[in-house]
């Protein structure tokens, strides 16, 4: 039985890790090609209709649907009858969010384009909210295959009919089509996928005391992803909403690589949380905790030092490769985040030792006061120095986090930076990036292509690496064989 647990854990991750990381670079690369086909100001453009949409789809979910997968997840039986009725509690909000959305948009945007693409793009929303719930019922089924083909095929609709739109009949309106319509079909299909699996019809019903236990519930983690949500989409909100298009398409063009950075900490987030929660529940010591609290900082220490060192030196040639030369005064903005990048792989340790720990209310209040120190900042700095005061308020916010949340860590659960074993790998790291800085340095000196340089200093970084922490990185492979 343990074992069918471990695999069925093992199972899921793989299917969850393996299409949000798919999706990511699928849809990088889509962003890629409409920021290069639609230039600075028309990607600008598309940037703040998508960040204010990113958090209108907040309101479409309120934390339902976490929620009621944890409820299916103790008993489907018994809680399967409120699915129904859930689901038009759902639709309600999705129908109320959608009329926002149209009402506001008139009210407050005066351009007829960015109006246009908003109510367009807003059936992208829409449709990702019914996903969104579909997808709730696949997880408490354990069905995670079910969730993971229709991320990879939402992608893959939205990226192959918007390459083909981008290379014919390039305009960002086209563009916001392939995102409605992608979404869309994505939701016929998971809705016929549940249906055909589980023999039961998706109905709707009224049931006013089930929406008022799930939304008693779901209320904190709403609000968690609200105060989230404006570290991610308030800087572009707010240069979109003060008319500078242009400088937002450079900072969202930075934004995107800095963002596409992060997805290794999905996979190795998903792949160390349940052992962590499992040796603060069942009280193992606190060495068994220092132990995987050691190895989850170091992984995370080992990846984020050379990719933030290398993207802070190699800032002009990648934003050039990626986004070409009329993205230039994306360089600035770009190697500040690359800073704030460092920070987010720093600090996912000490966040999700917190939330292992059952400590997450402090967190969510650090992540409050941070989300009204972001739009100050924001606030302050932007008007000044534009694209750079946004990059500048985030790196910011993120030191703030990073800072309070270390500081909880060691009061609350005394783990720290300061492990004997984890200083020792830090000042290894330390040093194989700086022999990596230094191989780069001399490579782009003499011209050398900037794809070879970054492969090169990869594979020299990852041989040190591998040398200097041969007894740690052997001792994580056993321990993986052994949880496997």
């Amino acid at each position: 039985m343990k074992n069918l647990i471990k695999s069925t854990i093992l199972k899921n991750t793989f299917w969850l890790g393996s299409s949000e990381i798919i999706s990511r670079f699928l849809r990088f690369f889509l962003v890629v090609s409409a920021a290069r086909i639609l230039g600075v100001t028309e990607y600008g453009q598309f940037s703040f209709v998508s960040q204010i949409l990113f958090f209108s789809a907040i309101f479409t979910d309120l934390g339902i649907s976490p929620i009621l997968t944890r409820e299916l997840s103790k008993n489907w039986s018994r809680e399967k009858k409120n699915i129904s009725s859930t689901l038009l509690l759902k639709t309600i909000l999705i129908l109320l969010t959608w009329l926002a959305i149209f009402v506001l948009s008139f009210a407050f945007i005066h351009e007829t384009i960015i109006r246009i693409i908003l109510i367009i793009l807003s059936f992208d929303t829409v449709s990702g909210a019914f996903i969104k719930f579909i997808n709730a019922l696949f997880e408490a089924r354990q069905k995670m295959r079910y969730e993971a083909w229709g991320t990879v095929l939402r992608s893959f609709l939205i990226v192959i009919s918007g390459l083909f739109i981008l290379f014919n009949y390039p305009s960002i309106i086209n563009l916001s089509w392939t995102y409605a319509i992608g979404s869309i079909l994505t939701a016929i299909f998971l809705t016929y996928i549940y249906q055909k699996t589980t023999q039961e019809k998706l109905l709707l019903s009224i049931d006013t005391s089930n929406w008022k236990k799930i939304l008693s519930i779901s209320w904190p983690v709403a609000m968690t992803v609200v105060f989230a949500a404006i570290y991610h989409s308030m800087d572009s909100i707010m240069l979109g909403f003060w008319g500078m298009m242009t400088e937002n398409g450079w900072y969202s063009a930075a934004y995107k690589i800095m963002d596409i950075s992060l997805t290794p900490i999905i996979w190795i987030s998903s792949s160390f949380f349940p052992v962590l929660s499992q040796k603060f529940k069942n009280t193992q010591g606190k060495e068994a905790q220092k132990k995987i609290f050691v190895s989850h900082l170091s992984i995370l220490t080992i990846l984020g030092f050379p990719i933030t060192i290398g993207g802070i030196m190699l800032a002009p040639q990648i934003i050039n490769l990626v986004y070409g030369s009329a993205y230039q005064p994306s360089v600035l903005a770009f190697q500040i985040l690359m800073g704030a990048l460092l920070l987010i792989y720093l600090n996912n340790t000490f966040g999700q030792t917190l939330l292992a720990a059952n400590f997450q209310k402090y967190s969510f209040g650090v992540t409050v006061i941070g989300a009204f120190i972001n739009i100050a900042l924001n606030w302050i700095l932007i008007p000044r120095y534009s694209l750079y005061g946004a990059a500048t308020a985030t790196f910011l916010t993120y030191l703030f986090d990073f800072i309070t949340i270390m500081i909880l860590t060691k009061k609350l659960v005394n783990l720290s930076f300061w492990q004997e074993d984890f200083l020792i790998v830090l000042l290894k790291t330390i040093l194989s990036t700086g022999l990596m800085a230094g191989l780069i340095w001399y490579l782009t000196n003499i011209h050398f292509n900037t794809v070879l340089i970054i492969i090169l200093g990869a594979i020299f970084y990852g041989l040190l690496t591998f040398f200097l922490n041969q007894r740690f990185i052997l001792l994580i492979i056993q321990k993986n064989k052994g949880n496997s």
